[in-house]
């Protein structure tokens, strides 16, 4: 079965930016929604008319069928395991798909903009809504909020599946035997946490040896492949493919803003890495063409930004609930923290990897990109949970799996290097027992009961709004996006 990669790509863009068309229309009042929208469909046509040549992987691809029937098939398999629509998610214990859940119920339930008037305080939501709003719909348009919960699962699977076909084309899997080790070694990367734990475990006994996702003395988080699928999966998918888009077009720089605006709709931490790799792709380009590059400030990229300033004034709502007041943004200057913890953290996290691939690796601009990303983003710290470094790393540690699986399942440099090519292996083996954990843990906890005790702001009193989520902004009459953009 051979697939285009134009068919790919015209799929992710597709896929990631249905929530943009949705956030416009439904959110924003027409006079802004209508020009917006025509604008990016104005985009897409031109840049159709004038497609340029794809510098990221090759245009088609041959994959076995039981490759296709295996990603398909996984990809649901692995959905419904991790609790892809709620089925198998106890939503007493796994807060995250609370919130999940609570915005598509509540989408599907309330007009757009979501606005309570049936609490003490009126409030609006705000919230990442991009892989929440076309569930929430389909939830509206039958009425059933379970069925826009369900929709989330498979909304969730189809960015899995797209993940997954990405990466055959990005490490270039010819064969069957490479197709099938890459989703592998994809699901299973988990940078070199356990000689981490270990050597951190020395002198300080805080660091929990074996678990499989968090390592924090004291600032930093990093999250695994199955555990950003878990966790973080609506804040996840949408803004690994929209760098994925930037990284296969990287000459088209007038799309530079086209390519990663939806990842905005998705979450401010890692679109924040989007823009920093946009710019620094800019700078290497300025640098080596010896000039300065105006095609940056081309006009598609100044109607992105424009409308990336409208979901930014909508989601700094978020930022004023308590729910989220502890959002603060710092540089830390603590210079314990880069000798007892920065230097091993960078160093089995990705840096051993680089080391080992680097030669093999070095003319990709965006491999230095990536390491100079990971290398900075602990400088900065934002979140009680390490949001900061939890958010912005993911989609360069995806960039960073990539590099890894294209250099283990190349058979030129397996021959050409084959001790860095055993070293790799070995690396990644060490960490085996860490996926194997994450997916015994995947249990099924029962049939959740869709209620939420949720605390209203008058007298503390305990009131059982279903599942309404907090994600909401209490003083949204005096907000910008409230006055100037929302629908009334």
């Amino acid at each position: 079965m051979t697939i285009n990669y134009k068919h790919v790509t015209t799929a992710n863009l597709v896929f990631c930016y249905i929530p943009v068309f949705l956030f416009l229309c439904g959110w924003c009042r027409w006079l802004v929604a209508v020009p917006f929208s025509a604008l990016i469909l104005l985009a897409f046509y031109l840049r159709y008319r004038t497609t340029s040549q794809l510098e990221g992987p090759s245009e088609t691809l041959t994959i076995d069928r039981k490759v296709v029937w295996g990603v398909l098939g996984g990809a649901a398999l692995l959905a419904f395991i991790i609790g892809y629509g709620g089925l198998l998610i106890d939503d007493r214990f796994f807060t995250d798909y609370v919130r999940n859940g609570a915005v598509v119920q509540d989408l599907a339930r309330y007009p757009w903009p979501v606005i309570y008037t049936d609490a003490p305080t009126p409030s609006m939501l705000t919230y990442y809504l991009g892989s929440y709003l076309f569930p929430g719909l389909i939830g509206k348009i039958f009425g059933s909020p379970l069925i826009g919960e369900l929709a989330l699962g498979l909304i969730g699977w189809i960015g899995m599946v797209l993940l997954f076909l990405n990466i055959l084309f990005l490490v270039k899997a010819k064969t069957t035997k490479a197709q099938v080790w890459a989703l592998l070694i994809y699901l299973g990367f988990y940078g070199m946490l356990l000689p981490l734990q270990l050597l951190t475990f020395w002198y300080n006994k805080d660091v929990i040896l074996g678990y499989p996702h968090w390592f924090t003395y004291p600032i930093l988080q990093y999250r695994s492949t199955l555990v950003s699928l878990k966790w973080m999966w609506p804040q996840y998918t949408i803004p690994v493919l929209c760098l994925i888009n930037m990284y296969t077009h990287g000459a088209e720089r007038k799309h530079y803003a086209l390519w990663i605006l939806p990842g905005l709709i998705c979450g401010v931490w890692a679109f924040v890495t989007l823009v920093a790799y946009a710019v620094c792709a800019w700078v290497v380009s300025c640098v080596k063409e010896k000039k300065f590059l105006y095609d940056i400030f081309s006009w598609q990229n100044i109607i992105c930004a424009l409308i990336g300033v409208i979901m930014l004034s909508y989601l700094l709502g978020c930022w004023s609930v308590n729910a989220t007041g502890n959002m603060k943004f710092h540089l830390v200057t603590d210079w314990r923290f880069y000798l007892l913890s920065y230097w091993q953290f960078c160093l089995f996290m990705f840096g051993i990897y680089f080391m080992i691939i680097w030669k093999e690796t070095e003319k990709d601009d965006f491999f230095y990109i990536t390491l100079f990303l990971l290398c900075t983003i602990p400088f900065c710290r934002g979140g009680v949970y390490n949001d900061w470094v939890m958010g912005n790393s993911m989609p360069a540690l995806f960039m960073m799996t990539i590099y890894v699986i294209r250099f283990l399942i190349n058979p030129e440099v397996k021959a050409k290097v084959h001790k860095k090519w055993l070293a790799l292996v070995i690396c990644l083996s060490i960490n085996v027992p860490f996926p194997l954990f994450e997916l015994y843990n995947f249990k099924w906890t029962g049939m959740p009961e869709r209620t939420m005790k949720v605390f209203s702001d008058r007298d503390n009193e305990e009131i059982d709004l279903g599942w309404r989520t907090y994600f909401t902004n209490y003083g949204y009459e005096d907000s910008i996006f409230y006055q100037y953009f929302a629908r009334k």
